[in-house]
Formats: structure tokens, C-alpha cells, sequence
């Protein structure tokens, strides 16, 4: 699972295809209603998503997101929107930004399409990841 992405990182995509696997934990490249947007896949149809106290739980099971900013992974501090469950349609994903705080994502967009992604990322090119960016800092 690949870690946060920084304001300025360079990332090589592969463009999704119906034969390109989208997984959880992917990142993606997709159409949004704000224009491009590069967003986490936290979960595919079927999946039930909640957020309870500010974390995320997939499933039944809180996820341990250590790409997220805080050190341990429980996304303490970022803001989520909905106690309620939430069972993601079949044939779209359910994505989140790293950065919980400002994203705009499924949490606002809903779930995605899958023609609506554009490129799936496989490795991230930048000069920030050697000094050691995360979250912006």
C-alpha cells in the first residue's frame, strides 16, 4: 500500500482499462466533481463503510491507515462525515483523500464509477518521498 501522496510528488499512473484490477488501498486517478482529483480506494461493491469516531470501519473492522497524517494509522484528528453505514453499489468504489481534513470524496461525491477513473498509480516519482514528505510536512 503505497504511503501518502505530497503537493508536487510526480507519480507514474497506468490507464485503467476493464481488464486493470482496482483494489483497496489503490490510488487512483479519477474524474470528480471538482475536475481530476487523485483519491485512495478504501472500499469496492459490496463493501460496508462507516465512520465511527473519526475512523474509518470497513466491514466490521476499524483499518489501520499509516498513510494517513497521524503517526499511528487511526485517523484521530481527521474529520469524517457519517455515522451511518453505508454498503457501496456493485460495479463502484468508495474513495477517501489521505488528507481527511479538506478532501472532497465519496464522503461528498459518492461512491465512484469505474469509467469515471482515469489512471491507476503505481509508483510515485518524487524527489519529496527521499526527504521524507508526509502530509505536507
Amino acid at each position: 500500500m503505497s504511503g501518502a501522496l505530497c503537493d508536487g510528488d510526480l507519480v507514474l499512473g497506468l490507464q485503467v482499462r476493464h481488464t486493470t484490477s482496482i483494489s483497496r488501498g489503490d490510488i487512483v486517478v479519477l474524474w470528480s466533481d471538482v475536475g481530476i482529483a487523485i483519491k485512495r480506494v478504501i472500499a469496492v461493491g459490496g463493501d460496508t463503510v462507516e465512520m465511527k469516531n473519526r475512523r474509518v470501519e470497513l466491514n466490521g473492522q476499524f483499518l489501520v491507515e499509516p498513510y494517513l497524517c497521524d503517526a499511528d494509522g487511526t485517523n484521530e484528528g481527521h474529520a469524517t462525515q457519517s455515522d451511518v453505514p453505508f454498503t457501496v453499489p456493485e460495479r463502484t468504489f468508495y474513495v477517501l483523500g489521505d488528507n481527511r481534513d479538506i478532501s472532497r470524496d465519496s464522503r461528498t461525491f459518492g461512491p465512484v464509477e469505474r469509467a469515471l477513473m482515469l489512471q491507476k498509480v503505481v509508483f510515485n516519482l518524487s524527489r519529496n518521498r527521499i526527504s521524507g514528505c508526509a502530509c505536507g510536512k
